[in-house]
């Protein structure tokens, strides 16, 4: 099972409202549109939709995919523990050649870890660039950047509200 801390960044990194929608988040998706129509593509997804895609396994760009992601993630917040989500996602989760799901990203990756904050920072800065089956530089680069901001939030965060939501289970 992910740490509290894999479950906190989490949240931290891809879903801040988490405790506040319904599934999905309207605030993010009206900003992903904004921001995608400046030409600079970015993610609206909350953890539930990420969830759902993965499960689901449809991953096409496609507005039909996008509605019915936030419907089935509507109809499933209304029948599951939202604290159930983070640590589901991050079970079942894509980490990279290998690593489908937290147990198989552990058993690669674990050792290398010197603590639960930085284990959680190289999963979850792998569920938005995952470990390609041959080292390349650039996408090393990539992670290696997000897994040092992903530390700096979650160290310099204070809120509890993210905390408490992951506590509660």
């Amino acid at each position: 099972m992910p740490p509290i801390d894999c479950q906190k960044m989490l949240i931290l990194a891809e879903d801040k409202r988490a405790s506040r929608h319904c599934g999905f988040d309207v605030v993010a998706i009206i900003r992903s549109l904004a921001l995608t129509g400046l030409g600079k593509p970015h993610g609206g997804s909350t953890i539930l939709q990420q969830l759902v895609r993965t499960i689901t396994g449809h991953y096409e760009k496609s507005l039909k995919r996008k509605i019915t992601e936030i419907l089935l993630a509507y109809l499933v917040a209304q029948k599951v523990d939202r604290s159930l989500y983070p640590r589901v996602y991050l079970s079942v989760a894509y980490y990279g050649t290998g690593m489908e799901g937290f147990d198989k990203f552990f058993a690669k990756k674990g050792n290398d870890s010197c603590d639960e904050i930085h284990l959680a920072s190289m999963a979850v800065a792998r569920l938005k660039y995952p470990e390609p089956a041959k080292p390349n530089c650039s996408k090393h680069e990539k992670i290696s950047v997000r897994e040092k901001h992903l530390r700096n939030i979650y160290l310099n965060s204070s809120n509890t509200r993210i905390y408490s939501y992951v506590e509660a289970v």
